[in-house]
């Protein structure tokens, strides 16, 4: 077939139909006969002469990815396709200049922009994968790599004859049903491609050859290797004179499918012929200086990508919408709109299929259960029973960050999805604006609430129902997706492996239960509300201190790598620890409860405050103290190390802690960061932010000594030099439970369940841990004294804030205690090894204005006589009851020899094998092959123990679950 070209494209009237024209193939003559049958019909606008059916079943894609913003799941509704045969129906197509769509780039004339124009070609020829994917059932489920080269499809091309003059291996046209062309003049322009990169359509055109292939040799500048370059320029009737071109990789080794499908593709290259109609697959659009053009992919990697569960799912956060910033949960309330399209999406989200990789359930498992793989990352062998996240490492601020944006990248797609079903014109339009800012919301739990009324946790979090407004404007209640996430279903299985707990028997995530071990828990969000904001003063006060007074990165970002005034995970730990052993709680489930996300956006945000006043200090090497499921125990990470499992792109390139070191790449900032302050402006904003009330105490001549702005304001008889009195703390990171050190200015009350809201309390030095993670790290830390003893002195029950004075009322007044996450005491008289605490104090210099900080510019004073009033351990407290005695729903106790908490299960291993033998039927014995089932309810724990099982079999059985429990726990 040959068309008859003159200027631009070609139109319908100028092509032959004679039969010895057309190729041997029924789609041409189905072409011929319609053709013909509408020749005269003038309403008749869609083009005759690539009017092949290519409709059937299209594929749902266009993209290069198999999930982007905007795309619905597979068997969803709402996929973007620009591979569609009309722009009528194609709803993501932009309105848009398509004038630069051709390619005139002198490049003889201009060798700097032919080497970039080159370069920047290669680099998407490399990186980029067709999803216009057509399973071959005769070669596994796989495209065949001819299939991508030009007009063929199938493996080989020697199956059908054509009248053609030409030889049959160019011009066959088999085509497959599942397939979709695009005409040229619906192609988007250059500003869009670069909007919504690293995406790409790659779609199939049908198209006329308008010159002849033009071979380049090209010097690959980076691996030192030359490559052929074919540039072919081709036109339909929407467009002429678009540029496609062709790589040919020299290939790594001789006879592989590499070089077999190139040296097809070079044949068919060297035999087109101007006017040839062809069938090219899967061409990559790609722009440069404002110019689009298409290439053809690398064939070798798109086979290689070609099943769908064979794709590496591409971590981009939010590209092609600008940088928006996150916002802070409360001030995102305040904006209706978004709040409105956000929790919609949230909802929508979490609504998703478990079974699907992008799934609320499977993004949060990344972190713990159901342990396994995501995106294809083994694990570890020996350490299967663990999640990714790294803890007690120097890779747990960089890990979280492309974890934090797979989140939002899904979430933002939620949102448009929501968008998009807004009625066309103006509303769809405005929802797509404010869907594009969709980002996920951080919650300062360090900041003076803004309602003291509200307290610390914001309203939104502790709320059942949220009222919405739907797209079709109708306004209803929802159950609050940001209250908890309901499993649908509960799958036991996924959290057997956590059998000292009861997550797998609760069907939704709950915080901080009253019983952590029953199995009809309930949340208690107020309560904890209460305890957060008795541990916010203390929280900023810390966090004040760390984001101004400088520690390497490594030291202050991580409780491994020894840093003197604290660090940022202790700080984050003790958020986790206020839910006690609800989800929120536990590391392996954390990440199920909303919550957790609010939370961890908010310990991104203070790295990246961070790293904005210290830019010049980021990841160095350091062994890992703790495995995670992908990375071993003592291993050396670093800041070029894999953040497994996240993917950069669809070829399987990792994010490192370098690559995600710039949050602004992953389409987000924070509200401090927007204008890209000055060093004293930021200041400012931190004093703002989290500069305490008292920031040192006076001698006795003197109150106490405000920040500036408080109190007095300018009184220029405020001294610049105060005392800033703290507790340092150095404990174990791991006894095998999560635990915490508190502090107290006076006797805190005998139940240790009140200790968190106890008027005397003060603060805590937390660490998160579990059964499965073990480490023998100590880390240090403290806990602020100043504000509480100024207030102390305001109240007049410390008389004078001279130095001695304040070491004498502390000698006597202050307490610590050490209290597990299930809220019993470990006694003080047998710690977990090497905990101590010490008070000491510093000279500060109190800041004059509010673009400065405070500096400790003296010696330290350790007051190793002020022990902390140890109590009266095992005699009665002032109740007659034991103060010491651990609530009555612990599930064990610290055993000081075994160095760690020792989870008593005797009673629930006896409880689960009664139920397991109840479960395997009636009073007969089981059969010996008969194995626990691992699935049995616990609602029969009342019922004996058959009488006809005999010792031996009973001993069997409870040996097989001892081991079972065993080596769940890591004790083994």
């Amino acid at each position: 077939m040959r068309l008859k070209l003159l200027n631009g494209a070609p139109l319908c009237e100028h092509l032959d139909f004679d039969n010895e024209s057309l190729l041997d193939a029924a789609e041409c003559k189905r072409f011929s006969a319609r053709a013909r049958d509408v020749r005269s019909t003038e309403e008749e606008v869609t083009p005759k002469w690539r009017d092949i059916s290519l409709k059937n079943a299209r594929l749902h894609t266009g993209w290069s990815q198999l999930y982007l913003p905007g795309s619905g799941m597979p068997g969803a509704h709402g996929y973007y396709s620009f591979a569609v045969p009309g722009i009528e129906e194609s709803s993501a197509l932009p309105h848009c200049d398509t004038k630069n769509l051709d390619t005139t780039l002198a490049l003889d004339e201009d060798h700097s922009a032919a080497d970039d124009y080159l370069q920047h070609s290669l680099v998407f020829y490399d990186t980029l994968m067709s999803s216009q994917v057509v399973q071959d059932v005769l070669e596994d489920n796989t495209v065949n790599s001819s299939s991508f080269l030009t007009t063929s499809f199938g493996a080989t091309s020697s199956g059908t004859s054509s009248p053609s003059p030409m030889d049959s291996h160019v011009l066959m046209l088999q085509v497959p049903s599942a397939m979709a062309v695009t005409p040229l003049g619906s192609l988007p322009n250059a500003q869009h491609l670069r909007s919504i990169y690293p995406q790409t359509p790659t779609p199939n055109f049908l198209c006329a050859l308008m010159t002849a292939p033009e071979r380049r040799e090209v010097f690959v500048r980076k691996g030192g290797y030359r490559m052929d370059l074919w540039e072919v320029t081709v036109g339909d009737d929407t467009r002429a004179s678009f540029k496609i071109t062709f790589w040919m990789r020299p290939p790594r080794e001789l006879h592989n499918e590499q070089s077999h499908a190139q040296v097809q593709l070079l044949q068919t290259l060297e035999r087109l012929q101007i006017g040839n109609i062809l069938l090219l697959r899967n061409i990559a659009l790609t722009s440069f200086r404002d110019t689009v053009y298409g290439q053809s992919l690398n064939t070798a990697i798109t086979r290689a990508r070609t099943k769908a569960d064979d794709s590496y799912f591409s971590v981009v956060g939010v590209q092609g919408t600008g940088v928006h910033p996150r916002q802070e949960l409360r001030e995102l309330e305040k904006d209706t709109e978004t709040w409105n399209i956000f929790l919609q999406a949230f909802a929508r989200f979490q609504a998703m299929d478990q079974g699907e990789k992008v799934s609320y359930y499977k993004v949060a498992g990344i972190h713990g259960v159901p342990f396994g793989q995501w995106d294809g990352e083994a694990g570890v062998e020996g350490q299967e029973m663990m999640g990714y996240c790294p803890h007690v490492s120097n890779m747990f601020g960089p890990w979280h960050r492309p974890y934090l944006a797979l989140f939002e990248q899904i979430l933002h797609d939620r949102a448009v999805d929501i968008a998009k079903e807004y009625p066309i014109g103006e509303a769809r339009d405005k929802a797509m604006t404010i869907a594009d800012k969709v980002r996920l919301p951080y919650w300062d739990w360090a900041i003076d609430p803004p309602n003291s009324e509200e307290g610390c946790m914001p309203a939104s979090l502790r709320r059942r129902m949220a009222t919405v407004t739907f797209p079709n404007g109708t306004t209803g209640n929802i159950a609050n997706p940001l209250y908890r996430y309901d499993f649908h279903p509960l799958v036991y299985d996924d959290f057997a492996p956590l059998s000292e707990f009861q997550f797998k028997n609760w069907n939704h995530t709950i915080r901080f239960p009253v019983d952590g071990f029953a199995l009809n828990a309930t949340s208690r969000n107020e309560a904890a509300n209460e305890r957060i904001g008795k541990q916010q003063p203390n929280n900023r006060d810390m966090l004040y201190k760390l984001l101004t007074m400088y520690q390497a990165y490594n030291q202050v970002s991580n409780k491994a790598n020894g840093g003197t005034i604290g660090n940022f995970e202790t700080l984050h730990d003790g958020l986790h620890n206020v839910f006690g052993l609800g989800h929120m709680g536990i590391v392996e489930v954390s990440a199920f409860d909303p919550v957790f996300w609010f939370h961890h956006a908010n310990m991104d945000r203070i790295f990246a405050l961070y790293q904005y006043r210290y830019p010049d200090t980021w990841v160095e090497d350091a062994a890992q103290v703790k495995g995670t499921f992908a990375v071993a125990k003592g291993a050396m990470e670093g800041p070029k190390s894999p953040l497994a499992p996240f993917h950069m792109n669809a070829l399987g390139d990792m994010w490192t802690a370098t690559t995600s070191r710039n949050w602004t790449s992953f389409g987000y900032t924070y509200p401090e960061l927007m204008s890209s302050p000055s060093n004293l402006t930021f200041t400012a904003t931190l004093n703002k932010l989290y500069k305490p009330s008292t920031q040192g105490i006076g001698n006795s001549t003197n109150t106490t000594i405000p920040a500036p702005g408080v109190g007095s304001g300018g009184n220029t008889n405020i001294t610049t030099k105060a005392i800033d009195w703290l507790c340092q703390v150095k404990m174990p990171t791991d006894i095998q439970i999560s635990y915490s050190v508190r502090a107290f200015l006076g006797e805190p009350d005998a139940d240790p369940k009140n200790w968190p809201t106890d008027p005397n309390y003060v603060g805590q030095l937390a660490s998160m841990s579990s059964p499965r993670m073990s480490s023998d790290v100590i880390v240090t830390g403290n806990i602020v004294l100043t504000e509480r003893l100024a207030q102390k002195h305001q109240s007049g029950e410390l008389k004078s804030l001279d130095k001695e004075e304040v070491a004498a009322y502390l000698k006597a007044n202050f307490s610590w205690r050490i209290q597990a996450l299930d809220y019993s005491e470990i006694p003080r008289n047998k710690p977990p090894a090497g905990l101590n605490v010490t008070v000491f104090n510093v000279p500060v210099s109190i800041p004059k204005s509010d673009d400065e900080v405070p500096t400790w510019d003296g010696e330290v004073e350790y007051n190793h006589d002020i022990e902390g009033n140890p109590p009266v351990y095992d005699g009665p407290g002032p109740d007659g009851t034991n103060s010491t005695t651990p609530a009555d729903e612990s599930a064990g106790h610290f055993d000081a020899s075994a160095g760690g908490w020792v989870w008593n299960n005797v009673t629930r291993i006896e409880t689960e094998i009664v139920t397991k033998y109840i479960t395997i039927g009636a009073d007969a014995t089981p059969a010996p092959e008969v194995q626990p089932s691992t699935t049995a309810a616990l609602d029969v724990v009342e019922k004996p123990l058959p009488s006809s099982v005999d010792i031996g079999t009973r001993t069997k059985f409870m040996t097989s679950v001892v081991i079972e429990y065993a080596t769940v726990i890591g004790k083994l």
